[in-house]
């Protein structure tokens, strides 16, 4: 796989929604206040900017800034600054901020169980945050039990370690970034799989959303909970596409049952633009921002 390949993607911070409660028993995943969330369209959907290291006025954006603080930058006194992704992929870390050329470190989280709407079990997305809202995990190789967590066994099984009899590990982001399973170049990596080079990463299939609620051009910059939008991409740590997803494998899909995805992303990533387009292409590739 070559580890220098990279796309660039629109990385939207989501500076408005769900606040990213712990500890209150819920174990359904939401996509939260805090999450990237990485689109194929160029737009600030529902209002959303893109991560590249704006100031905000804390008293503006006391949530957010009550989750992530002055990790990125800012007096934390009046302003903040979001995260800056702009040419850098997410690698996690508790050293939030911690920045090279190439990467960023932020939380990188996974769904443990959501078998309806989104996110589903076994979704992957950076988190500006230093802790796992209720429904998600710290993605940092921890092994679990089995029994406790048989949904996202299910999907990730021993992918990433453990013996499959009793217990079972999770993708371990540390110091890592996501790079697309599949085939690229020649090599065909597994999803697992560790990635070598100047930015070390693991396999991981990336999905976008195929069908999927039309994403909004304006709003207060807050993601739905529990939808997924068209054109919405996640890192997941499964093999089979969920209902609703497909494997960024640059497929072509005909633009007469795909009009809502064409109008947003048209022939970005290929395609004819008249009978067919092209979803975007992550395998062998790590998503920075734009």
């Amino acid at each position: 796989m070559a580890t220098a390949s990279t796309l660039a993607l629109t990385s939207l911070i989501a500076t408005w929604g769900d606040y990213p409660r712990r500890g209150t028993g819920n174990t359904t995943p939401v996509f939260t206040l805090g999450m990237i969330q990485t689109m194929a369209p160029v737009l600030d959907a529902f209002g959303a900017p893109d991560a590249q290291g704006q100031q905000f006025a804390i008293a503006a954006h006391t949530g957010l800034f009550s989750v992530v603080g002055p990790a990125f930058g800012g007096d934390g006194q009046q302003h903040f600054d979001l995260p800056n992704l702009t040419n850098r992929s997410v690698v996690g870390g508790t050293n939030l901020g911690a920045t090279t050329a190439d990467t960023l470190e932020m939380t990188w989280l996974i769904a443990a169980d959501n078998l309806v709407g989104a996110p589903p079990v076994g979704a992957l997305v950076p988190f500006v945050g230093n802790f796992a809202p209720d429904g998600w995990m710290v993605a940092d190789g921890r092994t679990l039990s089995i029994g406790a967590h048989v949904d996202l066994f299910m999907t990730i099984g021993t992918l990433f370690g453990g013996d499959g009899q009793a217990d079972f590990m999770l993708p371990d982001m540390n110091g890592m970034a996501a790079y697309g399973a599949g085939q690229a170049g020649g090599v065909t990596v597994d999803v697992g799989a560790k990635v070598a080079g100047a930015v070390p990463g693991i396999a991981l299939n990336y999905l976008i959303a195929t069908a999927a609620l039309y994403p909004m051009s304006g709003g207060d910059g807050g993601f739905p909970d529990n939808e997924p939008v068209l054109g919405q991409i996640i890192a997941y740590g499964g093999l089979q596409a969920p209902k609703g997803w497909s494997f960024c494998d640059g497929s072509l899909l005909p633009i007469e049952d795909n009009r809502g995805l064409f109008t947003l992303i048209g022939t970005s990533f290929g395609g004819d633009g008249k009978t067919d387009f092209a979803l975007p292409d992550l395998r062998g590739k790590r998503v920075v921002g734009r």
